[in-house]
């Protein structure tokens, strides 16, 4: 609509010209050298406008024909980035394809028309990776580290290299590197922690987490998890290098995070007898007890007084089942600790309380040691066995990758993923295919006190012991106790 408007506009300007002109007639006369020149104004000033478009014309020819050297060398170059595309194209899918003869001569192909593109770089070190030809594809992709737009592909390269080539070392290096440059990238944050977790770097792996939970990597739950499994793991090692005072703090937050793992708890009480306070020990693994029962707490609660007796070792015991009476676990602790007093009548009524659903392998075997200690008849033992082999598996670590279970907890499953391995009942299949069957876990003598070990001189007083109704400043910090079912 507009361009009609504007040529009606020129017409109209036009037809007016014309007009002008013939309502004001009038003569052009140049005299030059001898020569005279006579028309009208119409005539002259229609000769000025033919002579202005001829110029107009020539100058246009003559300056398409200087460009024209300039437009041939661009139509070329054009046409070979055209053909080096395709052929860069053409390469990367028979990369991603497997077929590494036309990866290399698309590569070779490519690079020559493209000898600049970051692109051709890539092709080249996969089509080496394809040959076989790693001293190759790392030398490539070191090339590719040179410029900023082909970094963290060149970095990618590298760290499948060492990660084909077990160099744990250098892929860690190359996973900071990266980092670094592109701390929001999903790939490189989680390749970061994956290593720092190989390589024990507990502490940094713990500060990424945050990381790993704002790029929902890990939700909510799994980044608790992440952190209760870390503080555990740099509390392990402060204890192990006897910071004992910083171990202690690490396993209370682990514990504060997560109260249902039992190591934590474990660990924190262990910190606290380093520091002296044996009473804060033995509180402790009560508090978790009332938690979250679990078999490694009543181990290490039974191990707090060496060379103990059974009869004492009972006697102590009735403070877990203050803790938590109705609990299946402890009624089995409870009948296990009987058995080694050798009072099985105690341990058959503790087996007798937990419901008919609740029961267990390890609690019918219990039974069936308790009828054997009771000189029961031999079917009646023998019942009691079967049911062992047929009631429903007790709790246990599980590995999540394989489902299989595992004798103890540790930070990597049988598959070597970071923190995969949780407290469970497994299936009944899987505990078949156990390594350790339903046993008792406290139903041996106490064993003898070990010879007390030389105490280390220390850099500042140990604190006062509470007093035995007097709750410790850290036993208020832990997490508030549940009453029992």
């Amino acid at each position: 609509m507009i361009r009609t408007l504007i040529f009606i506009a020129i017409v109209a300007a036009a037809a007016a010209g014309v007009d002008w002109l013939a309502s004001n007639p009038g003569m052009f006369l140049v005299e030059w050298r001898g020569y005279r020149f006579e028309t009208s104004v119409g005539i002259a000033l229609l000769g000025a406008g033919v002579f202005a478009v001829l110029v107009t014309i020539l100058f246009e020819i003559l300056r398409w024909l200087g460009a024209l050297p300039r437009r041939v060398r661009e139509n070329r170059r054009h046409k070979r980035e055209v053909r080096g595309y395709r052929e860069l194209s053409s390469g990367l899918m028979a990369a991603a394809a497997g077929d590494r003869q036309a990866a290399r001569l698309h590569s070779r192909q490519s690079a020559k028309l493209l000898p600049e593109a970051p692109g051709v770089l890539l092709l080249s070190a996969q089509a080496a990776q394809l040959e076989g030809n790693d001293e190759e594809a790392a030398h490539t992709y070191r090339r590719m580290l040179e410029a900023p737009e082909t970094e963290l592909a060149g970095l990618r390269g590298l760290l499948a290299q060492a990660a084909k080539a077990d160099d744990r070392e250098e892929g860690l290096a190359l996973a900071r590197r990266a980092y670094a440059r592109k701390p929001g990238l999903p790939w490189v944050v989680t390749t970061f922690f994956e290593l720092l977790t190989r390589h024990e770097r507990w502490t940094e792996a713990l500060g990424l987490v945050d990381r790993l939970e704002s790029l929902k990597l890990l939700d909510a739950a799994e980044a608790r998890a992440h952190r209760t499994t870390l503080n555990y793991l740099v509390a392990r090692d402060l204890l192990r290098e006897e910071h004992h005072k910083e171990a202690y703090a690490k396993a209370l937050k682990a514990f504060r995070l997560t109260p249902a793992f039992a190591p934590a708890p474990i660990l924190a009480a262990e910190a606290g007898a380093a520091l002296g306070h044996k009473r804060r020990r033995r509180r402790l693994l009560e508090q978790a007890w009332e938690l979250a029962p679990h078999p490694d707490i009543a181990r290490a609660y039974a191990d707090l007084v060496p060379g103990e007796t059974p009869q004492e070792r009972l006697k102590r015991f009735e403070r877990l089942r203050k803790r938590r009476p109705r609990d299946a676990e402890t009624h089995m602790v409870l009948a296990e600790v009987a058995l080694a007093a050798q009072q099985a009548d105690a341990a058959k009524v503790q087996i007798e309380m937990i419901p008919e659903d609740e029961l267990t392998a390890r609690a019918c075997r219990i039974m069936a040691e308790a009828e054997r200690a009771l000189g029961a008849d031999a079917a009646r033992i023998e019942t009691w066995e079967s049911r062992a082999h047929e009631a429903r598996a007790d709790p246990a670590w599980i590995c999540e990758d394989t489902g299989e279970t595992m004798p103890a907890w540790t930070p990597f499953s049988r598959r070597g993923r970071f923190n995969q391995v949780s407290w469970g009942t497994p299936l009944k299949v899987a505990q078949l295919v156990s390594e350790t069957p339903a046993t008792l876990v406290l139903a041996r003598p106490a064993e003898p006190a070990a010879p007390a070990a030389a105490p280390k001189p220390r850099t500042a007083p140990a604190a006062a012991e509470p007093a035995d109704g007097e709750p410790d400043r850290e036993e208020k910090a832990a997490p508030a106790a549940t009453p029992a079912a």
